[in-house]
Protein backbone atom coordinates (compact mmCIF):
# COMPACT_ATOMS: atom_id res chain seq x y z
CA UNK A 1 0.00 0.00 0.00
CA UNK A 2 0.77 3.67 -0.57
CA UNK A 3 1.73 5.72 2.38
CA UNK A 4 1.20 9.62 2.59
CA UNK A 5 3.37 10.42 5.26
CA UNK A 6 5.83 13.49 5.35
CA UNK A 7 7.71 13.76 2.37
CA UNK A 8 11.64 14.75 2.95
CA UNK A 9 12.83 17.76 2.06
CA UNK A 10 16.01 18.62 -0.71
CA UNK A 11 19.03 18.68 1.89
CA UNK A 12 19.58 22.30 -0.15
CA UNK A 13 16.53 24.02 0.34
CA UNK A 14 16.87 23.53 4.32
CA UNK A 15 18.31 26.36 6.27
CA UNK A 16 20.90 24.54 7.40
CA UNK A 17 21.30 23.13 3.38
CA UNK A 18 21.39 26.69 2.51
CA UNK A 19 23.76 28.22 5.01
CA UNK A 20 26.58 25.34 3.84
CA UNK A 21 25.61 26.71 0.46
CA UNK A 22 26.50 30.15 0.94
CA UNK A 23 29.32 29.54 3.31
CA UNK A 24 31.18 27.34 0.49
CA UNK A 25 30.93 29.73 -2.21
CA UNK A 26 32.08 32.46 0.26
CA UNK A 27 34.74 30.73 1.03
CA UNK A 28 35.69 29.63 -2.74
CA UNK A 29 35.66 33.44 -3.79
CA UNK A 30 37.95 34.57 -0.54
CA UNK A 31 40.42 32.01 -1.94
CA UNK A 32 40.34 33.52 -5.69
CA UNK A 33 40.75 36.61 -3.94
CA UNK A 34 43.37 35.96 -2.29
CA UNK A 35 45.30 34.48 -4.51
CA UNK A 36 44.99 37.33 -6.64
CA UNK A 37 46.22 39.97 -4.24
CA UNK A 38 49.19 37.40 -3.27
CA UNK A 39 50.53 37.39 -6.52
CA UNK A 40 49.86 41.48 -7.39
CA UNK A 41 46.66 40.88 -9.81
CA UNK A 42 44.58 43.09 -7.35
CA UNK A 43 45.81 45.88 -5.03
CA UNK A 44 43.98 47.06 -2.00
CA UNK A 45 44.82 50.35 -0.27
CA UNK A 46 47.45 52.54 -1.01
CA UNK A 47 50.52 49.88 -0.83
CA UNK A 48 53.46 51.36 -3.67
CA UNK A 49 54.94 48.51 -3.50
CA UNK A 50 54.28 44.08 -3.14
CA UNK A 51 54.81 42.47 0.14
CA UNK A 52 58.48 41.45 -0.96
CA UNK A 53 61.75 40.27 0.71
CA UNK A 54 63.38 43.11 2.43
CA UNK A 55 66.59 44.45 0.60
CA UNK A 56 69.98 42.63 1.80
CA UNK A 57 72.22 44.04 4.60
CA UNK A 58 74.95 44.81 3.98
CA UNK A 59 78.21 46.04 5.52
CA UNK A 60 81.55 47.30 3.93
CA UNK A 61 84.84 47.03 5.31
CA UNK A 62 85.57 50.37 3.31
CA UNK A 63 83.81 53.05 2.42
CA UNK A 64 85.56 55.74 0.42
CA UNK A 65 83.15 58.72 1.06
CA UNK A 66 86.23 61.00 2.47
CA UNK A 67 87.45 60.82 -1.13
CA UNK A 68 84.08 62.24 -2.54
CA UNK A 69 84.96 64.56 -5.32
CA UNK A 70 82.24 66.78 -6.97
CA UNK A 71 80.64 65.15 -10.25
CA UNK A 72 82.39 65.45 -13.48
CA UNK A 73 85.70 66.17 -11.78
CA UNK A 74 86.95 62.08 -12.42
CA UNK A 75 90.56 61.13 -12.41
CA UNK A 76 93.19 61.70 -15.55
CA UNK A 77 92.62 58.99 -18.28
CA UNK A 78 95.01 56.03 -17.10
CA UNK A 79 94.23 56.22 -13.69
CA UNK A 80 92.97 52.85 -12.77
CA UNK A 81 91.70 51.06 -9.96
CA UNK A 82 91.04 47.40 -8.56
CA UNK A 83 87.69 47.40 -6.25
CA UNK A 84 85.90 44.99 -4.92
CA UNK A 85 82.31 43.96 -5.51
CA UNK A 86 80.60 42.07 -2.45
CA UNK A 87 76.92 40.78 -2.20
CA UNK A 88 75.97 40.07 1.03
CA UNK A 89 73.16 37.35 0.34
CA UNK A 90 69.87 37.77 2.02
CA UNK A 91 67.67 35.17 4.11
CA UNK A 92 65.62 33.61 1.09
CA UNK A 93 68.88 32.52 -0.86
CA UNK A 94 68.23 34.41 -3.32
CA UNK A 95 70.98 33.88 -6.69
CA UNK A 96 71.96 36.95 -8.61
CA UNK A 97 72.89 36.78 -11.91
CA UNK A 98 74.16 40.06 -12.94
CA UNK A 99 76.59 41.82 -14.87
CA UNK A 100 77.67 45.40 -13.72
CA UNK A 101 79.25 48.11 -15.83
CA UNK A 102 81.42 50.60 -14.11
CA UNK A 103 82.27 53.35 -16.44
CA UNK A 104 84.07 51.36 -18.98
CA UNK A 105 84.35 48.22 -17.03
CA UNK A 106 81.87 45.19 -17.45
CA UNK A 107 81.84 42.28 -15.25
CA UNK A 108 79.85 39.53 -14.24
CA UNK A 109 80.47 38.89 -10.92
CA UNK A 110 80.82 35.17 -10.38
CA UNK A 111 80.99 35.04 -6.25
CA UNK A 112 79.74 37.04 -3.80
CA UNK A 113 82.85 38.87 -3.27
CA UNK A 114 84.49 40.27 -6.87
CA UNK A 115 87.43 41.10 -7.54
CA UNK A 116 87.25 44.10 -10.73
CA UNK A 117 90.24 45.55 -12.10
CA UNK A 118 90.99 48.70 -14.23
CA UNK A 119 88.16 50.41 -13.37
CA UNK A 120 89.08 54.67 -14.05
CA UNK A 121 89.14 55.82 -10.55
CA UNK A 122 87.20 59.23 -9.91
CA UNK A 123 83.25 59.87 -10.23
CA UNK A 124 82.00 56.87 -12.93
CA UNK A 125 78.57 55.94 -14.00
CA UNK A 126 77.36 52.40 -13.06
CA UNK A 127 74.80 49.99 -15.30
CA UNK A 128 72.95 47.35 -13.82
CA UNK A 129 71.35 44.57 -15.65
CA UNK A 130 70.23 41.09 -14.96
CA UNK A 131 67.97 38.66 -12.92
CA UNK A 132 67.62 38.07 -9.08
CA UNK A 133 66.27 34.63 -8.72
CA UNK A 134 64.65 33.63 -4.93
CA UNK A 135 64.04 29.72 -4.34
CA UNK A 136 60.32 30.99 -2.92
CA UNK A 137 59.63 33.99 -4.13
CA UNK A 138 60.48 34.04 -7.57
CA UNK A 139 62.57 35.65 -10.11
CA UNK A 140 62.55 39.50 -11.17
CA UNK A 141 64.28 41.55 -14.03
CA UNK A 142 66.98 43.58 -12.26
CA UNK A 143 68.41 47.15 -13.47
CA UNK A 144 69.82 49.64 -12.24
CA UNK A 145 72.28 52.85 -12.89
CA UNK A 146 73.87 55.49 -10.95
CA UNK A 147 77.60 57.07 -9.94
CA UNK A 148 80.11 55.73 -7.66
CA UNK A 149 83.62 57.50 -6.77
CA UNK A 150 86.12 54.72 -7.77
CA UNK A 151 88.85 54.78 -5.30
CA UNK A 152 91.85 51.84 -5.44
CA UNK A 153 90.61 48.77 -3.00
CA UNK A 154 87.77 50.45 -1.85
CA UNK A 155 84.61 47.69 -1.33
CA UNK A 156 81.23 48.63 -2.89
CA UNK A 157 77.84 46.52 -1.83
CA UNK A 158 75.68 45.66 -4.35
CA UNK A 159 71.72 46.09 -2.83
CA UNK A 160 68.37 45.32 -4.75
CA UNK A 161 64.61 45.72 -3.75
CA UNK A 162 61.57 44.36 -5.38
CA UNK A 163 60.28 47.41 -6.96
CA UNK A 164 56.95 45.69 -8.51
CA UNK A 165 55.96 42.45 -9.70
CA UNK A 166 58.81 40.87 -11.90
CA UNK A 167 61.10 44.13 -11.54
CA UNK A 168 64.15 44.78 -8.48
CA UNK A 169 66.06 47.64 -8.67
CA UNK A 170 69.98 47.06 -7.81
CA UNK A 171 72.24 49.85 -6.87
CA UNK A 172 75.89 49.91 -5.55
CA UNK A 173 76.70 51.39 -2.77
Amino acid sequence: MHSDGPKSESFWKSVPGLLTGIAAVLTALATVIGTLYGVGVIKIGKTTEPSSPPPPTSTSVYRPSYYQQAPGNSAPKGDRAAINLVYSGDPYGCLVNLTVQVGDQAASPTSDHYHMRGVATGVQTYGIQGTIECQNTGKCNASGQGTVNVVDGAVYDLAWKNREVNYCTVTLQ
